[in-house]
């Protein structure tokens, strides 16, 4: 039940739970699509970093669906954009590591793949690498803004 950069064929079928209409659904295209929602988070020391969690969501004719199990494949332009995004991952932490930004994979919500970023969200690499992904055809970016109590 795990979504990564590079998807495996998933055999069982997919838990999904319906998505509130008040979000970004009604920008997606039928079929599979992918939201990165990008938000700052202080830690405790006072350290700002950059979480961002990833949703599949599966948009049908009656409504959208987010789904917990991997990609299970499907036409070709949709097996496209998996490739754009894991090869858009490939190169963010290729260059995170060259400038020695640590990231790391983590568990969001108990079973959406998240990854913390030792940057804050408004760094020119976490910038970068936001607008890479929305660049990508059926990928939508979120980038949730620090409240004014935050700054």
């Amino acid at each position: 039940m795990e979504s990564k950069g590079k998807r495996g064929i998933a055999t069982a079928a997919t838990a999904t739970r319906n998505v509130d209409k008040t979000d970004t659904t009604d920008k997606l295209k039928r079929g599979w699509n992918w939201e990165y929602v990008f938000s700052e988070k202080v830690m405790p020391d006072g350290t700002r970093m950059t979480l961002v969690v990833e949703y599949m969501l599966h948009q049908r004719k009656y409504g959208t669906d987010v789904v917990v199990s991997s990609y299970p494949g499907a036409h070709q332009y949709e097996d496209a954009a998996i490739e754009a995004i894991g090869d858009t991952f490939h190169e963010f932490f290729q260059e995170a590591h060259e400038e020695g930004v640590v990231w790391k994979e983590v568990r969001e919500r108990l079973y959406f793949t998240a990854w913390l970023i030792a940057a804050p969200v408004d760094s020119e690499i976490v910038k970068t690498f936001a607008a890479a992904l929305a660049a990508i055809n059926r990928v939508s970016v979120i980038i949730t803004p620090r409240t004014a109590e935050e700054k």
